[in-house]
């Protein structure tokens, strides 16, 4: 995300795609020796669901009364999980990108081009 968790103006939260080739290389580099094929095409829908989990763990502590995650206010769970739903909506609406940037990821490590998303 281009803001950080609880930043209230959604109008801030977007995707950063030099952090996420970032990330990618550095994840990749790491698991290059190991990671299966089936795991590589699955990038893309591992980060958009582990983000609908994080809103949904936001959302939960929120209803429950702030159990889990240690609050600031007695809306940051609340701002928490709209700006992980806004992050969600930016990587449906980014998806193609998103997929370009693993892939350029996967082409500067050499990965095998069956690997590609």
């Amino acid at each position: 995300s281009t803001t950080v968790e609880d930043d209230p103006n959604l109008d801030n939260v977007s995707i950063d795609l030099p952090l996420i080739h970032s990330f990618s290389i550095g994840f990749l580099r790491m698991v290059k020796p190991f990671i299966s094929i089936h795991e590589v095409k699955s990038l893309f829908d591992s980060f958009f669901l582990m983000s609908i989990e994080v809103a949904m763990r936001f959302l939960d502590d929120f209803i429950s009364g702030d159990l889990y995650f240690k609050t600031d206010s007695p809306s940051h769970n609340l701002i928490r999980a709209k700006n992980q739903i806004k992050l969600v909506k930016e990587i449906i609406s980014n998806k193609s990108n998103i997929i370009s940037t693993f892939n350029s990821a996967l082409s500067a490590l050499d990965f095998p081009k069956d690997f590609f998303i």
